[in-house]
């Protein structure tokens, strides 16, 4: 058992000062009681002692935690903070009424202020059974400086308990309660308002979960269903005077999402949802504090007094692929070689012509477009730029240099553009419907001509 250090908590202070029969200045009492502690501390009687006490209701909006591997649930207000510590061996939960990362001094803590840990310990680290595992805890506390000033007899989700109050040479106070559920043993630590410890305490239930709750069906019986946004999707359960649910009949939610039940019925709301013991009372708020995919599976769940739940999956990532390995074209027939880009397909089928077409086409070619067809041209030249002037009056010539050569190209008012490009003895022409798709432009900038 590792060992503690702590301060007085004024909490116990002033219920033992209460107990005095004339009021102390606030320091004389902290004086006194510190001193009646360390004399109670040296004479412990080692009988189990019951104290009863009449539990505060901790009201307001709950949540619900359930831990797979920590094997339990337990109900805790919302405004509360929660820390699970996933990478701890053993695996252990904290939960705090203050905020763990701006923590009041201990000497600033009120009658509303606890601390409390949970840990599962492993198999085989304790005693089997309780009352030898007490015998334990008292002897690591006498190895640790720590004084024993009081121990009770409890019980935890109907099964025996035992709770260790310890105490160290300052004063400090801690509550160290014992218990084996289910087979699993768990050390709980409190800190501060015992009896608001103890009302968490008897929330606690053992959760073993049993995998994924099945679907009821694959689609909802309702045609429309609601799909509210957010981390958190409130569920008002209860119907109105026609019988339809208060929150509607289908709710579609999401995998990371986590539900809040809201009790409007006639009356407590308790229910095993999954393998979740839940339990409201009439008006209570409860946050359901997992991810539904946790213990729900992909599809339709009924919730009594509730809507359908359509859980659906996150559509799936796409996986990024290698595109297809560049290919290099040649056609000795014509004469040309160039550089083929994925998904790319060539049509050779016109190289029966007079002119020996041949066309280049993208796997998501537009109708009736030519991207880039390239053929030998049978007339001149100077025959090329007569027609042009007398059919096409309107196509702009320019005349340019490509791959080496000096060229003509022709460009019409809709955007086609019909290259010609003079190499060795034969007359080339190119031309594409699209000649701003970067695609046409990087294989054109990959032409060559064999003869050259």
């Amino acid at each position: 058992m590792q060992r503690f250090t702590f301060v007085l908590i004024p909490l116990f202070l002033i219920l033992l000062a209460a107990c005095a029969p004339q009021a102390e200045p606030q320091e004389q009492i902290e004086t006194i009681v510190a001193g009646a502690l360390t004399q109670t501390a040296a004479s412990v009687s080692t009988t189990l002692q019951v104290t009863p006490s009449s539990l505060p209701v901790i009201s307001g909006s709950q949540a619900i935690y359930f831990s797979p591997s920590l094997g339990f649930q337990i109900s805790y207000p919302t405004d509360w903070h929660l820390q699970e510590a996933a990478d701890a061996q053993p695996p252990a939960v904290s939960v705090t009424s203050f905020d763990p990362a701006n923590a009041p001094h201990k000497l600033e803590w009120t009658a509303q202020t606890i601390s409390m840990q949970f840990r599962r310990l492993p198999a085989g680290s304790v005693p089997q059974t309780l009352e030898a595992w007490v015998e334990t805890a008292k002897q690591a506390a006498v190895d640790t400086q720590l004084s024993l000033f009081e121990e009770e007899q409890l019980s935890i989700a109907n099964q025996p308990a035992a709770r260790l109050t310890l105490v160290s040479g300052s004063g400090g106070i801690i509550h160290q309660v014992l218990t084996i559920l289910d087979g699993r043993s768990y050390e709980i630590t409190i800190e501060g308002n015992l009896d608001l410890g103890k009302s968490l305490l008897s929330t606690l239930q053992p959760y073993a979960p049993g995998g994924l709750k099945p679907y009821e069906s694959d689609a909802p019986a309702a045609g429309i269903c609601q799909e509210p946004q957010g981390d958190q999707v409130e569920i008002v359960l209860g119907s109105d005077q026609s019988g339809m649910p208060l929150a509607g009949r289908c709710v579609v939610i999401k995998p990371s999402q986590r539900l809040v039940l809201i009790n409007q019925t006639d009356g407590p709301f308790g229910t095993m949802f999954a393998d979740i013991n839940i339990d409201m009372p009439l008006g209570s708020t409860v946050l359901l504090d997992r991810p539904v995919a946790e213990y729900l599976a992909p599809g339709v769940h009924s919730l009594p007094n509730g809507p359908e739940l359509w859980l659906k999956q996150d559509a799936p990532v796409p996986v990024a692929t290698m595109p297809d390995p560049l290919r290099n074209y040649e056609n000795s027939t014509i004469g040309i070689a160039l550089t083929l880009l994925p998904g790319w397909e060539v049509d050779e089928q016109g190289l029966s012509n007079l002119n020996q077409e041949v066309i280049f086409i993208p796997g998501d070619a537009e109708p009736f477009i030519a991207y880039l067809t390239v053929s030998l041209e049978t007339r001149t030249l100077e025959q090329i730029t007569t027609q042009y002037a007398q059919n096409a009056p309107d196509a702009l010539r320019e005349d340019i240099v490509f791959n080496g050569q000096p060229t003509v190209k022709y460009v019409y008012s809709f955007g086609r553009q019909e290259v010609f490009v003079p190499s060795g003895d034969r007359l080339y022409m190119l031309s594409t419907d699209k000649p701003a798709n970067e695609e046409v432009q990087w294989m054109l900038a990959s032409f060559t001509f064999l003869d050259s």
